[in-house]
């Protein structure tokens, strides 16, 4: 199967995650987070395809680093502050190289910047959420891959002008929606939930 459609990659990796959130104005706070997990594992041993000479194990999957960050405002409506407005910012992606481990395998790099509006609605111990990110950059980058066959091909043509730029394939969602459920163990929660 293909990998966009891989519910993981078969890697175990560490994140590392901060977050921030500050009131602004009376009920307007300004929030951010952000992770990025370190996947140490350099493949996964699928096959992607038959090697190609000069080119063997990066037709094996990889299991990448992965990055998000998140920032934006929100405001809580009305004075029981049940509903709660946000717009936020964000990028994620997945690097062309790992911080750490090997970078000899198959993936495809590349990260999105979107716009976030969101709602989101507590009642008790209850917070429901819906957020709605807009992809409006989408940038598939050069893999290691790439940049080796790439380089193989380019070692047999003398004509710089004729030298070859290889950058593989990619598909990026226009918005996505994710929709939420929290309950809070425990005191009151005043604004509800925020993921």
């Amino acid at each position: 199967m293909d990998q966009a459609i891989q519910p993981g990659d078969g890697g175990l990796g560490v994140s590392l995650e901060i977050q921030g959130f500050r009131q602004i104005a009376k009920n307007v706070y300004g929030f951010a987070n952000a992770y990025y997990l370190f996947n140490p594992k350099e493949s996964n041993g699928s096959f992607k395809s038959a090697p190609a000479a000069g080119l063997e194990g990066y037709n094996i999957y990889a299991c990448p680093d992965q990055y998000f960050a998140r920032a934006g405002v929100m405001a809580a409506i009305g004075k029981a502050q049940k509903l709660t407005l946000s717009l936020a910012a964000r990028l994620e992606g997945i690097p062309a190289y790992d911080v750490f481990g090997g970078n000899r395998a198959y993936r495809r790099p590349g990260y999105v910047v979107a716009v976030e509006p969101g709602v989101t609605y507590r009642t008790g111990q209850h917070t429901f959420s819906i957020f709605v990110p807009y992809n409006f950059i989408k940038n598939r980058i050069q893999s290691a891959a790439d940049i080796a066959s790439q380089n193989l091909q380019n070692s047999v043509i003398t004509d710089e002008a004729k030298k070859v730029h290889v950058q593989g394939d990619a598909a990026f969602a226009d918005y996505s929606i994710s929709i939420g459920y929290a309950f809070r163990f425990g005191g009151k929660n005043k604004l509800g939930a925020i993921h």
